[in-house]
């Protein structure tokens, strides 16, 4: 199910800009390049693995021409499952990604063995997590962004987030696009993506 911003208000200062758990069977709002996705029938979005990188990705409002003014100082909130179903390779989700300049941007590389927050086409990596992402397992994650400074925490089976990376370093920039590059050949579903402004509670 996908959601607007004028149909789910949480409060004056907490808007859900979209949310999609996929259980209408398709990704309608999202843009894909390159490779062949689906949604499998138990409501997640999948790509087929296969050779090269393949990227999925759907837009939210600007915050500079936001009303709400903490998600016009870039306070918002990015939250995702993921599972990894092979240790190949993995997927980064980008968190930030400024469309109008090519080099902007921020994500979470994650892979098997550990979980990086990096700068978009830099070799700067701004936080590691070395714990594992076990195959065939869900795990969410809940990522609040507030101008420079960003904390991402991570659960398994509906226990509690713990805090497994954080930065005072990210790009402030007018990131309206949530992207995921799921890469080489890597097996990779997503589920229950949202974007909303403002933080709430773990």
């Amino acid at each position: 199910n996908t959601y607007t911003t004028t149909q789910n208000v949480l409060s004056w200062r907490n808007w859900v800009f979209f949310y999609d758990d996929f259980t209408a069977g398709n990704y309608n709002g999202w843009t894909t390049s390159g490779g062949t996705w689906s949604v499998t029938a138990g409501g997640s979005l999948t790509r087929t693995p296969a050779a090269g990188d393949a990227s999925v990705y759907r837009f939210h409002p600007n915050p500079s021409d936001s009303a709400d003014p903490d998600y016009k100082n870039h306070e918002f909130v990015v939250d995702f499952d993921y599972k990894l179903n092979s240790a190949t390779n993995g997927v980064d989700a980008f968190l930030e990604n400024e469309v109008a300049v090519a080099g902007s941007g921020l994500y979470l590389e994650i892979r098997s063995g550990t979980i990086r927050l990096r700068l978009k086409n830099s070799a700067t990596v701004l936080a590691t997590y070395t714990g594992s992402s076990a195959l065939n397992t869900w795990y969410r994650i809940y990522a609040e962004l507030d101008g420079a400074n960003v904390k991402v925490y991570r659960s398994t089976g509906g226990g509690a987030g713990t805090l497994i990376l954080s930065t005072t370093a990210a790009p402030v920039i007018s990131s309206e696009q949530l992207l995921f590059v799921v890469k080489d050949n890597a097996n990779v579903e997503l589920d229950n993506i949202s974007v909303r402004s403002d933080k709430g509670t773990w």
